[in-house]
């Protein structure tokens, strides 16, 4: 204590008073009370020890007591380095670890994620392997190769843009990888294409990539525009979800316009000095004459036949778009009374669960340890299970059940040890039914971005009465409903809290006040704080605590207390009534509302129940009831992410459409033309429905729905090229249905040629399988290929089913214009022989 200043006029000192406790017996030797020459000490009535807080949680690791570090990594922090350091730390210490402590690892994360990019790695360099071979095969080796240097090339210059823009790797970025390697080459196939019909006309191969890329600049860069412009909403995905989807957009736009790049700058640089006409079959050269100039009836194979087909639909154009239009609505009605269901994100295999125990009453700490491992005890020794990690005493933090009274956290083994963990799931559950007086639920790991349980329902009024009502109800009715299981709601649970009532007037007459009283009560509850110290040994404070011994801390304690006043030592039963009252343990409001919820989950084993169904079907019996209108009643959750997912890519698909659409009227100065492509991307959708249900898949929003959009972009690029061609040849003065005709013929072998690399870049993971290169293994299923199904089944089906819509109904779109109400319908039949045009109709 500072006690000033001495200054004796020789010197000038400070003075202090020392009032540090040091050591317990300091503590021990202070006065309590002083009689006369009798001291009573602290020591004399008190025993003063160093001990710990009283225990409210215990941890356990498989089956034995625990003490658990948990390590959070940074946000935008390498969680793979993060763990290897940890790891690294750890070892080093280990040695100086005591006998009888074993050091365990749970949750590592990084094997997940290694598993992850290691599958992606496998399924990018398997794309490169079969766009590559389809590439040679079809433009030869010399040319096949200046394509393929366009993978590299836009992937280097995409890392580059993500490595300036801030982001680090993750499997979003490598699945926008995945979908680029054969949208990627599209561009490069265009032109490499185009060149190589030049050089077989005579050009040089100078002249041949230079009027490539002067011919297809403008419908490249189009096509990329539409890409971007289908891309580009994503980027305005709300909350949580969108966060998680955002990768991709910003992977495709930085790849898809490096691309663009590629192919219109190094492309023919490359190809004017390494370019060289391939050896090809007379015949094929005499083919590709014939579709610049000459009768294309006279072109032999496959596109000879296609010449003849794509005539008659040139000819019935309104049958055709009426086809299309009945294959359309088919497949909706199909898909609508056939389809699986539909989910918020994909439900993949699971490498993690957690157990929650829940129990009601006023348990004591111990209480709930020994519950808890009355649980744990039946799951540890499990079938699968790598680690088993328990908290006993929490209560779980937001989103757990108010009753809950501890978690258990499950680490299954690796997917090649254990297989699918659905079987494992089943036993545990199997192995925790009918525990008494506790209720035991097992909740899988989510996928994606987390939601909580799959049914929430948000009940809130100020009308407590009215809310009780409503919530028991709901309550009664998820606990009957079928497919519904672990149904749990947040009222206050059944249990009493001691309320110790003062009379003020009567304490007053006895000089004593509430907070004599208070401080007297924490005698027997948790301590009076009477200061801290800081020990030598540690770098924390330490509590000072007052308290009676463990045997005479109780509730009849209460009863007995006494307090000083004036009037000297007097019970506290004098002016004190203590009453058992209702528990409260937590108060939620929201926008100044109280609400209660209620949730479930969803059986997962039953394929006949789906979240969507069961929310359906709840919502329907909500909407049959009479219920006080002051009580609002809400569904949030899952349900809530998916409805406002559903309604931006609404949104985004619309926005897309109306970009698409500005970017083809300003390019073909034509809305028709604009029309017939935008009706292909609708018509496209078309195969994603049916690849969904031909596969027996659930249409899942986010990943599903993503694929949709990425399906866009990929549609208008076919389209683009052709219209630009059609274009092109009436401007070189081709009669309307001649110029149709040849436009489809020209762009076949591009057109195909396109959709086969971007379909066979992603079947590896449609069907799930991939190719280690470096350990030659071929790995079938797993949990790390069960994301990307989805999306690459909606690509794959969208593409194959588009590309006979591009071949044929935007043919027969295009005709329509000309012939039944443009201004040129006398030469509407004229076809073009040797250059020359024929005067004969060709109907």
């Amino acid at each position: 204590i500072p006690a000033g200043s001495l200054d004796t006029g020789r010197g000038r000192f400070a003075v202090k008073v020392p009032g540090l406790f040091e050591t317990a017996d300091d503590v021990l030797r202070l006065p309590v009370k002083v009689e006369g020459d009798g001291v009573v000490k602290l020591g004399d009535i008190a025993q003063v020890r160093r001990t710990f807080y009283d225990a409210n949680t215990f941890a356990r690791y498989n089956g034995r007591p625990a003490i658990s570090i948990d390590v959070k990594k940074r946000t935008g922090a390498n969680i793979v380095s993060t763990i290897e350091l940890v790891r690294k730390y750890v070892e080093s210490a280990r040695p100086g670890v005591p006998a009888g402590i074993a050091l365990d690892y749970s949750g590592d994360f990084s094997l997940f994620i290694d598993s992850q990019l290691t599958h992606l790695t496998n399924a990018i360099l398997l794309a490169v392997a079969l766009v590559m071979v389809i590439v040679v095969g079809s433009l030869g080796l010399r040319s096949g190769l200046i394509v393929g240097i366009s993978i590299p090339g836009s992937f280097l210059i995409g890392f580059l843009c993500l490595y300036f823009g801030g982001f680090t790797l993750n499997m979003m970025i490598m699945f926008g990888m995945v979908i680029t390697v054969g949208l990627l080459v599209d561009n490069s196939i265009i032109v490499a294409e185009y060149a190589d019909r030049k050089m077989t006309e005579g050009f040089s191969k100078r002249e041949a990539y230079a009027e490539a890329g002067r011919r297809m600049f403008w419908p490249i860069v189009s096509s990329t525009a539409t890409t971007l412009a289908a891309f580009a909403p994503i980027l305005f995905w709300p909350g949580v979800t969108g966060k998680f989807m955002s990768y991709l957009p910003f992977t495709m736009i930085f790849i898809m316009t490096a691309s663009m790049f590629v192919a219109l700058l190094f492309l023919p640089t490359i190809g004017s000095i390494f370019g060289k006409p391939e050896k090809v079959h007379p015949q094929v050269e005499r083919d590709i004459k014939l579709s610049e100039v000459g009768n294309l009836y006279e072109i032999s194979g496959f596109t000879g036949l296609y010449a003849r087909l794509v005539t008659g639909a040139v000819r019935r154009p309104l049958f055709v778009l009426l086809l299309a239009t009945g294959s359309l609505v088919a497949v909706v009605a199909a898909f609508s009374a056939f389809n699986k269901g539909v989910e918020f994100f994909v439900e993949t295999d699971a490498d993690f669960a957690t157990v929650s125990v829940r129990a009601r009453g006023n348990l004591s700490a111990l209480e709930k340890r020994d519950l808890v491992i009355e649980a744990e005890r039946r799951l540890v020794g499990a079938r699968g299970v790598k680690g088993i990690y328990t908290v006993a005493g929490s209560t779980g933090g937001r989103g757990a059940a108010v009753d809950t009274i501890g978690r258990i956290f499950v680490e299954l083994q690796p997917y090649r040890d254990r297989g699918p963990s659905k079987v494992v799931m089943a036993e545990l559950r199997k192995r925790i039914e009918n525990i008494p007086g506790i209720h035991v639920e097992l909740q899988e790991q989510e996928s994606g971005p987390p939601s909580g349980k799959a049914i929430q329902i948000e009940v809130g009024s100020e009308n407590h009465a009215a809310l009780d009502t409503v919530v028991a109800a709901a309550r009664a009715h998820a606990d009957k409903m079928p497919g519904l299981i672990d149904v749990e709601d947040s009222r206050p649970l059944p249990g009493i809290e001691w309320n110790i009532k003062l009379d003020r007037e009567q304490a007053g007459r006895f000089g004593a006040d509430v907070g004599t009283v208070g401080a007297a009560v924490q005698l027997v509850t948790t301590g009076i704080k009477i200061g801290e110290y800081r020990p030598d040994d540690t770098d924390d404070e330490i509590d000072i605590r007052v308290r009676y011994p463990l045997e005479d801390r109780g509730l009849g304690a209460l009863d007995r207390l006494r307090v000083n006043t004036r009037e000297g030592s007097v019970p506290i039963t004098n002016f004190v009534t203590r009453s058992a009252e209702q528990q409260v343990s937590r108060y939620e409001r929201i926008a100044g509302v109280r609400v209660w919820r209620v949730r479930a989950n969803v059986v997962k084993d039953d394929p006949t129940f789906n979240t969507n169904e069961r929310i359906v079907e709840f919502k329907k019996w909500v909407a049959a009831q009479s219920f006080d209108s002051g009580v609002s009643v809400k569904f949030r959750g899952a349900n809530e992410q998916q409805d406002e997912s559903m309604v931006f890519l609404g949104y985004a698909f619309a926005v897309a459409m109306l970009a698409i659409a500005g970017i083809l009227i300003i390019q073909f100065n034509n809305f028709w033309h604009a029309f017939v492509i935008l009706t292909a991307v609708i018509f496209s959708t078309t195969g994603v429905m049916l690849g969904i249900l031909i596969e027996g898949q659930m249409f899942s929003i986010i990943m599903s729905g993503t694929g949709i959009v990425a399906l866009i972009g990929v549609m208008v690029n076919h389209n683009i090229v052709l219209v630009d061609t059609f274009h092109h040849l009436l401007a070189q003065g081709f009669p309307p249905m001649d110029a149709v005709i040849r436009t489809a013929v020209q762009r076949l072998r591009p057109v195909i040629l396109t959709t086969v690399t971007a379909m066979l870049g992603l079947l590896p993971l449609m069907y799930k399988f991939d190719v280690d290169f470096f350990t030659r293994e071929v790995h079938f299923g797993g949990p790390s290929s069960d994301w990307w199904v989805p999306l690459a089944t909606a690509i794959v089906y969208g593409l194959g089913f588009s590309t006979l819509l591009t071949l044929f109904v935007t043919p027969a779109m295009l005709a329509i214009e000309h012939k039944y109400w443009a201004g040129d319908r006398k030469r509407w039949g004229e076809m073009a022989v040797d250059g020359l045009p024929d005067a004969s109709p060709a109907e």
